[in-house]
């Protein structure tokens, strides 16, 4: 159920950003779809830190200093539930938002193939990046 809930809200927020931010429909200067891009991007992460003190001072009761506060801010110390949640969609965005000509290029072509073959890529790109497995996480030691 959590998984479905996930794609039900990648799937509204991508709708949402493709309008806004990726289909260019209204003509845009590069510095403007930037800071709109950053602008969206940033909002979801400040929730994340929200949701992050949150849990983490309040629930866990975790110290209230600087390095702690740091591992927060930097994503490197990521407690209860949502910060992980909520920073999919920024990195989704940004990602796509560098993505967006050729996806636009490839996905309007007069090629059949080739609008078969952007949109394949954009399913199992994904789904390969599963494959991949990090054994420790937790960085240098």
């Amino acid at each position: 159920a959590a998984g479905q809930c996930f794609l039900g809200f990648m799937l509204a927020y991508g709708f949402a950003c493709d309008g806004a931010y990726l289909a260019n429909r209204k003509p845009r200067g590069p510095g403007e779809a930037f800071l709109r891009v950053a602008r969206s991007c940033m909002l979801p992460i400040i929730g994340a830190w929200v949701c992050m003190f949150a849990w983490g001072f309040m629930c866990f009761k975790l110290p209230m200093d600087g390095p702690t506060l740091l591992a927060m801010l930097t994503f490197r110390l990521a407690v209860g539930n949502g910060p992980d949640f909520l920073t999919c969609f920024p990195v989704c965005l940004l990602v796509m938002f560098a993505l967006r000509h050729i996806m636009n290029r490839e996905l309007s072509s007069s090629s059949l193939w080739r609008r078969y073959l952007c949109a394949a890529l954009m399913l199992l790109a994904p789904l390969c990046l599963t494959q991949f497995v990090i054994n420790d996480c937790t960085g240098f030691r």
